[in-house]
């Protein structure tokens, strides 16, 4: 649920599936792989790493250079204060933290526009393949909501996240990476400038993702996307604000326009450990708000441990009350989900 353009009434549903329908061509180095032929050390740009230093200049500036960047194993962790706007690929040794400044997500703008509080930003990249892999990111959010949206209390900034890729952003590619803490959705793939056309070819795929505020991959339209292969944890317990569970879903498709639409979307062999929903909204929720059908959904063999989803939005069919639903969703499918508490579910090496 989007406080600034949902209402409860909009709560269902969300995303889980797999297929590779949108490969993005990119050298992969393995998590403590050699620097990569071409890239840029962000250490030759003035990054310390040394969790004192405020590294935000300096890691704009390697990113300035458009070329893809290496972050060697710092010896603490990167700093930042701000958000890095990546033009190319980023990959990091043996997985190094990126730390936004504590009180940077908790008091952070609340607004679509600003990404001030978003730690890495893919804005428009059009080129034949952007990979974020290897990278530890962690928003530093403190875990405690500050209110109910729905209620017009002010809350943890939802658009706090720890990647945001805007449309019309294609060909991306987040994998390999932990990332962990932040106010708003840990990846969130959004597309607010009609104009500028949907996000497309966007792989989600071997992440390690936990304690968001809201999801751990959102996103409100896009063609192309696979989320597969991901551990997805969000324990937080929001009684205090009146959220009986997790505020949203883990993983959750929200068309919250008229022109927002989805196709071609996979959602498959996640591992899912989440504590109970608030409304009974599911694990993965998918909610269509405006009147036009959407969908091309599959949602398929994630495991794991969740509260069923309320009946009143549960998709027909789903055994395993994985997935909740609000509004029209054609050619969709949900099937061969299980909830196994001994799901295992490592980094591939």
């Amino acid at each position: 649920m989007r406080g600034r353009a949902t209402s409860t009434a909009r709560l269902a549903a969300a995303a889980l599936v797999g297929a590779s329908l949108a490969t993005c061509a990119a050298a992969r180095p393995a998590a403590a792989a050699a620097r990569p032929a071409g890239s840029v050390s962000v250490l030759d740009h003035g990054a310390k790493g040394d969790g004192v230093t405020d590294d935000t200049a300096a890691l704009r500036r390697a990113a300035a250079t458009g070329r893809p960047l290496w972050f060697p194993t710092p010896a603490a962790y990167y700093r930042i204060t701000g958000t890095i706007e990546l033009r190319n690929s980023i990959y990091g040794q043996r997985r190094p933290e990126l730390r936004m400044d504590p009180g940077v997500q908790d008091g952070g703008a609340d607004n679509d526009t600003a990404n001030g509080t978003v730690m890495l930003l893919v804005r428009s990249y059009q080129g034949p393949g952007m990979v974020i892999d290897s990278i530890h990111l962690n928003g530093s959010w403190n875990h405690v909501p500050l209110g109910r949206y729905d209620a017009g209390q002010p809350a943890a900034p939802q658009w706090s996240h720890g990647i945001r890729i805007m449309g019309p952003s294609r060909n991306v590619t987040v994998r390999n990476c932990w990332i962990e803490n932040n106010g708003g959705d840990n990846i969130a793939i959004t597309w607010y400038r009609p104009e500028a056309g949907p996000p497309r070819n966007i792989e989600i795929v071997g992440n390690k993702l936990q304690w968001p505020w809201r999801c751990n991959v959102f996103f409100n339209a896009g063609a192309g996307v696979v989320i597969q292969g991901n551990y997805c944890e969000d324990l937080l317990d929001g009684s205090a604000q009146g959220y009986p569970g997790n505020f949203q879903g883990l993983i959750q498709i929200e068309t919250d326009y008229d022109y927002h639409t989805v196709a071609g979307v996979t959602i498959r062999d996640n591992v899912l450990n989440a504590s109970r929903s608030w409304g009974g909204m599911g694990a993965v929720t998918l909610s269509n708000v405006h009147a036009g059908a959407t969908g091309g959904v599959t949602v398929s063999g994630n495991r794991g441990v969740w509260s069923e989803v309320a009946p009143s939005i549960a998709w027909p069919g789903d055994a395993a009350g994985l997935v909740g639903r609000a509004g029209t969703w054609t050619a969709s499918t949900v099937s061969g989900n299980s909830r196994d508490r001994g799901a295992a579910w490592s980094f591939a090496p």
